[in-house]
């Protein structure tokens, strides 16, 4: 029944962020742990998933152990749109002065509603499964 979980929860949850705007990375992160024949914890193992969800303030980013930042966007995030230019959906500096962001704050809303979905799949697979094996 893991599969229904991937199928109804996690898939849903990475097209969204997706929408978003996320990195391909952040994305690739959202994955459950099997913890049991029906039990599972949904993962997001990305060093800024925090951040995406809860939002930070306003700060200063730089490239203190490195010769330059570079960032890669999707050209479908609203922000690469207002900020983009011939580099295509590259961008390389010294230095950025990050805005502050409040963070997507969805994630509960989120899994609420996903996993809604995934609990009517689970009783429509077992109703399924129990019509299925009825002595004929």
């Amino acid at each position: 029944m893991h599969d229904v979980a991937i199928r109804t929860i996690i898939d849903p949850l990475k097209a969204r962020y997706t929408e978003l705007g996320a990195a391909q990375s952040f994305v690739d992160s959202i994955k459950i742990e099997v913890t049991g024949p029906l039990k599972f914890n949904v993962l997001i193992d990305h060093p800024i998933a925090q951040w995406l969800e809860y939002g930070t303030i306003k700060h200063t980013i730089d490239a203190d152990e490195a010769p330059y930042l570079i960032f890669q966007f999707r050209k479908t995030s609203a922000w690469f749109q207002s900020h983009a230019g011939d580099s295509g959906n590259w961008i390389k500096t010294f230095q950025v002065d990050h805005p502050g962001f409040p963070g997507y704050q969805r994630l509960k809303e989120l899994l609420d509603t996903l996993k809604d979905n995934y609990a009517r799949e689970m009783v429509d697979q077992t109703n399924d499964y129990l019509q299925r094996s009825k002595m004929i």
